[in-house]
């Protein structure tokens, strides 16, 4: 057991050294110095853990209960109920067990090769979610490294149940399992439904250009994503409705009341794209009271402003005559999985970009981060590597900005 010990240990030390490279400062595989980027990186990110600081995002997590918090969301959005209370089952059904063998001395089984896998995947996901359930932000997403590990333990769970009732009462195993079967599965396939659908923000543009006077004067939230979009049609472009952002993250206080007022005075239509501001920011109105209220007035209509549309899109279960949401109107902002799957697009989209238009991706880049020397310099050293010469100003040639030749920026 020592002897599989360590050469896990040193199959997981060199796993981590290849697939993290950037983590260390020398390429030396057994050189451990941290890159201080890296370090100071993770101080930033860390500095914005504090539920009195100002960073927008941080505002939903502050009254959110340690543990309680993501295991409500991992039951309700991250494995659907069925699946999510078997889990739980699962989990304590094995801590049980091993109680159990512990008391009456029969630790010989937990060292079973066999039981062994179910003892580390029950030691994963404990640890991972005790630690990760304490932290301040507490997103779905950083609790997914537990899932396939609970699903294991679910499936041993399950087989056990399977094979006492089919002793005990053969009849109703089966129906057990096809019961168990067709409730699991309603859940992913409720939320396949959305993408049947067009996507509300494109339904909403669509409706703006073809209800909305031109040259309208449309409001949008700081850190949220504003309406119309630009659309394919011709004419739909989003310039065409003047934009007045609302600053409702910064600070309640007189100076940016008094701007409040005057934008609301300027716009013509509010538009909401999403509950990322007010489904944060009324859950402390003790620290936006003045915001908390200009929502309430907004929702009951004494604001001034009176709903005339509205587009949603969520999962439903797939039977016709059965219409229930998964997904209740007064959920909080927050639901991860769709954030993970918008960077793993983009992720894939730029690795695609970077593979196939390579001059053109670096090009990009290069504008984008034109006023970070340092940013710069290690994107040049990038072009170096992929063969892209990078050529000085030249009077008759060059524009304002970085652009693309063949294989020259």
């Amino acid at each position: 057991f020592g002897v599989i010990c360590c050469l896990l240990s040193v199959v997981c030390f060199f796993t981590f050294r290849l697939a993290q490279p950037y983590l260390f400062a020398k390429p030396n595989l057994l050189d451990l110095t941290l890159n201080q980027k890296v370090v100071d990186n993770w101080k930033q990110l860390k500095s914005f853990d504090d539920p009195t600081g100002g960073f927008p995002p941080s505002v939903q997590w502050i009254t959110t209960k340690s543990y309680l918090f993501p295991l409500k969301n991992m039951l309700l959005w991250g494995l659907g109920l069925p699946l999510g209370i078997t889990a739980v089952l699962a989990v304590l059904y094995q801590v049980l067990c091993i109680t159990y063998y512990v008391l009456k001395r029969k630790t010989y089984l937990i060292l079973n090769t066999y039981y062994l896998i179910l003892v580390l995947a029950l030691l994963w996901v404990l640890l991972l979610f005790f630690y990760q359930g304490s932290q301040f932000v507490k997103a779905l997403r950083y609790f997914y490294p537990i899932y396939p590990f609970l699903a294991l333990l679910s499936a041993y769970f399950l087989a056990q149940c399977y094979y006492r009732l089919r002793k005990y009462k053969p009849k109703i195993s089966l129906f057990f399992v096809l019961c168990f079967l067709f409730s699991v599965l309603i859940y992913p396939i409720s939320f396949l439904s959305v993408y049947s659908r067009p996507h509300t923000r494109v339904a909403a543009s669509e409706w703006i250009y073809q209800n909305i006077p031109s040259g309208s004067i449309r409001s949008s939230e700081v850190w949220d994503d504003g309406l119309p979009l630009s659309l394919p049609t011709p004419g739909f472009i989003h310039e065409k409705y003047p934009a007045v952002e609302f600053p409702l993250y910064y600070p309640d206080n007189a100076d940016k009341w008094q701007e409040m007022i005057l934008r609301l005075q300027k716009v013509d239509y509010i538009i909401l794209t999403s509950n990322r501001l007010y489904g944060s920011i009324m859950t402390v109105p003790q620290k936006y009271p003045i915001t908390n209220r200009y929502y309430q007035m907004l929702f009951d209509g004494s604001l001034g402003f009176e709903k005339i549309a509205d587009f949603t899109s969520r999962p439903n279960f797939p039977l016709p005559f059965f219409k229930i949401s998964l997904t209740p109107p007064f959920a909080r902002y927050g639901f991860n999985k769709s954030h993970a799957v918008c960077y793993a697009y983009i992720g894939y989209q730029t690795a695609y970009l970077k593979a196939h238009y390579p001059t053109e991706f670096m090009t990009g880049l290069l504008n984008a981060d034109a006023g970070d020397v340092e940013r710069a310099a290690f994107l040049s050293s990038e072009c170096a590597k992929m063969g892209i010469k990078i050529l000085p100003p030249d009077v008759n040639k060059s524009w304002s900005s970085f652009t693309p030749g063949d294989h020259t920026i």
